[in-house]
């Protein structure tokens, strides 16, 4: 196989401690960051209506790794329709952390809404 320019990326999403690490610190900084917001809101007297905590989706939220592998196996680039057929299969795994951060968010009385550039057509899939 000929060397891709997302080979050492997706190695290093793939195996490598210090990218699990990564994830598992930046959302425990994210649940101190909400705790203190919680506190704030409850101290003012605010509605958990309006409260809400935006992420990105993909790689933040959802490891697509294996698409990347995927293209690396079959020596093909990111194109539209392969990214597309690829949010369909549902494959996408949470990232570390990602699901214990959703659970603190929503206990918390935040509503966590997703940022992302997939189609329109995979938000079924997606959700």
């Amino acid at each position: 196989m000929l060397y891709h320019n997302t080979l050492d990326a997706t190695l290093y999403t793939q195996r490598s401690a210090e990218w699990a690490a990564l994830y598992l610190q930046a959302f425990a900084l994210a649940e101190l960051r909400l705790l203190v917001e919680v506190q704030r809101r409850s101290q003012a007297k605010l509605s958990a209506d309006s409260f809400y905590v935006v992420s990105d989706l993909d790689e933040t939220l959802l490891d697509n790794s294996p698409y990347n592998a995927w293209i690396l196996e079959s020596g093909r680039d990111f194109h539209d329709s392969t990214w597309s057929h690829w949010c369909q299969q549902r494959k996408a795994l949470a990232t570390p952390g990602a699901v214990d951060f959703a659970r603190f968010v929503v206990e918390h009385g935040a509503h966590l809404v997703y940022v992302s550039s997939r189609f329109e057509a995979a938000r079924e899939a997606t959700a």
